[in-house]
């Protein structure tokens, strides 16, 4: 359930808290980014695209600049475009968001980190929305895999593991 109200409450201590970062740390530092990041999920939230995909890619140019394009953070900001271009109406952008974050994420993070499986569940959706069926099959398979082998190694006793 979406909280206008809450939303509402959010955006000025969103505002506030960016203003503070880039006083106190500089415009390009990788908090803010995750700032800005912040700031235009609630964009996104609020169908303010337009304002939100100019957050996303400021945030994403901080974090190229700063750490460069194999980095987890830009995976981040690359996702949440996918799910700005998703919301949008725009699955074709969207899937390029994700392949590129999936390619990041599974480099620098492994195949079965959770970022990828979000990666992949995504993209799942922008896919159907393309009626790319077999493809969004694949996404959701892989996406199960991953969750499987990572609830069969929470389960395994401590022992089992040495």
């Amino acid at each position: 359930m979406k909280c206008v109200l809450c939303y509402g409450e959010a955006e000025p201590l969103f505002k506030c808290s960016l203003k503070i970062s880039e006083k106190a740390l500089g415009p390009e530092h990788p908090d803010v980014a995750n700032r800005l990041n912040n700031l235009g999920m609630l964009y996104d939230h609020e169908q303010r695209f337009d304002e939100a995909e100019v957050l996303f890619r400021r945030a994403l140019a901080i974090n190229e600049k700063v750490a460069g394009s194999d980095y987890a953070a830009y995976a981040v900001n690359l996702h949440n475009l996918g799910v700005l271009y998703t919301d949008k109406g725009k699955p074709e952008q969207a899937v390029s968001m994700y392949e590129q974050a999936l390619t990041i994420d599974e480099r620098a993070l492994g195949l079965d980190n959770p970022s990828v499986v979000g990666d992949l569940t995504a993209m799942a959706v922008a896919l159907r929305r393309l009626g790319r069926i077999s493809e969004t099959d694949l996404c959701k398979q892989q996406a199960a895999r991953i969750q499987d082998k990572a609830s069969r190694e929470r389960a395994e006793p401590a022992d089992s593991k040495e």
